[in-house]
């Protein structure tokens, strides 16, 4: 971060929370959060940091006197803060916007409602550079996800992948389990791999899966493990490709069924299958 920091000297520099993603390169959270903060003491002068404080090593950043801060996040206490969030598939995340005494409904195609934090940071960021509020609010609805980041891509069939293939971060993989677990459909499918950056290691499956009674597919060395921990979740069928081949059987097996609906592919397998 230093070199980039001292190059650029930023008049804003916007913090989100600090995930379990670069595992390989941090040997825990605090290490990642001091690394981010390297950025702040290359400020320009009068510079403003917009800061995420639902998250505690985020927050305390703002304790430094050396340039302004911007909090923002669900809390009251913040300067810019949302509420009444809502947004299960098939809608976009939705809630309200506060600012000061300035409330204004905000619309977005996101999908999850772990995208609050970057959006409070962005509409924060478009405030101090004079764009009002609902100006700014205005915009978000014309705003396509992230390629690969939970993006919507409908089939000729009329089903609808959620693609998720961008990163292999633990964090990004449990977002999009829950945005799976909200979604309003009758069918939904989840394809994955069976193995994520960790900083503890390989992660398996987690025992609490994204819906009972619904079909799972996995892919990967640890689908022993995986196929054990999605049964313990109230899942009834578990289908598994160990390999390539298998997991082109796999997907001509659920196309043959698929209704519209959404669906998961996240990391490795989304360019294999």
């Amino acid at each position: 971060m230093r070199p980039s920091a001292r190059l650029v000297r930023p008049d804003v520099a916007v913090i989100l929370p600090i995930r379990r993603t670069h595992t390989d390169g941090f040997v825990d959270l605090d290490q990642h959060a001091a690394e981010k903060a390297v950025l702040l003491q290359y400020l320009a002068p009068g510079g403003l940091a917009i800061l995420v404080g639902d998250d505690p090593r985020v927050a305390r950043m703002a304790d430094r006197t050396r340039f302004r801060s911007c909090l923002v996040g669900t809390s009251p206490s913040f300067d810019l803060w949302g509420d009444q969030v809502s947004g299960c598939w098939p809608k976009g995340l939705s809630f309200q916007a506060h600012w000061g005494q300035e409330t204004c409904e905000v619309r977005t195609q996101l999908l999850g409602s772990h995208w609050v934090s970057s959006v409070l940071a962005a509409l924060a960021a478009a405030v101090h550079a004079g764009v009002p509020l609902k100006d700014a609010a205005r915009v978000l609805p014309h705003i396509s996800p992230y390629t690969a980041r939970l993006e919507p891509v409908a089939l000729p069939g009329g089903a609808v992948i959620i693609r998720d293939d961008h990163l292999a971060d633990i964090d990004g993989f449990m977002a999009a389990l829950q945005v799976l677990r909200e979604a309003r459909t009758q069918r939904r499918v989840l394809v994955t791999s069976a193995r994520f950056r960790h900083a503890e290691g390989d992660f398996r499956f987690p025992a609490r899966g994204t819906s009972a009674r619904r079909p799972s597919a996995s892919q990967g060395r640890h689908h022993g493990p995986c196929r054990a921990a999605v049964l313990r979740s109230g899942r009834k069928r578990v289908l598994l490709a160990r390999t390539l081949p298998q997991a082109r059987a796999l997907r001509r097996l659920l196309g043959a069924g698929l209704t519209p609906n959404a669906g998961y592919v996240p990391p490795s397998l989304g360019q294999q299958v």
